[in-house]
This record gives C-alpha cells, structure tokens and sequence, in this order.
C-alpha cells in the first residue's frame, strides 16, 4: 500500500513523519522535498495498515495542520479535513 500525503513544508511534514515513526518503520516513510510529499509504503495487513495511516494523518490534519491535506492512496486521490471534534476543544 502506497499513501502520499501534501505537507507544504519540511516543518508539516517533520510532525507528520514523527507520528508515523510511532507506528511504522523507518525504512517505509520517505520525504520528497521538491514535491512537498511524505509518503509510506506499508507492509503486512494493508487494511490494518491503511487504517492507521489515515488515523494518524487525520491527527496530523487537524493537530497541526488545521486545512484540508491531498492525501494519495494507491493511485486515488482524496481531501482528509480537519475533524470537527477535535478542532472545537481548541
């Protein structure tokens, strides 16, 4: 399973990097500064793998980030948001 996220910046996609770090190897999370993507090619149970992957981008997303974020799985294009939720404590 491939997941490419937009981060804008190497201060995004640091934080998003870390939060990753907690749940996958290293060797899977890669940052392309020219194209201002980090992505993660996951092994083993990739429905398990892509839960936690989007779990933890939508963390990022709202957390950090607080605008909607292209996020590219496999090929297909979608807008994660910020969570209503979780933005509305702040």
């Amino acid at each position: 399973m491939h997941v490419h996220v937009s981060v804008g910046d190497t201060g995004s996609a640091e934080d998003l990097i870390r939060l990753l770090l907690g749940e996958f190897d290293a060797e899977s999370v890669s940052f392309d500064a020219e194209r201002g993507t980090v992505s993660l090619d996951a092994r083993g149970n990739p429905d398990r793998a892509l839960v936690r992957a989007l779990d933890l981008i939508e963390l990022w997303v709202t957390d950090f980030v607080g605008v909607p974020t292209t996020v590219d799985v496999d090929g297909r294009s979608y807008t994660l948001e910020p969570s209503a939720s979780v933005a509305g404590r702040r």
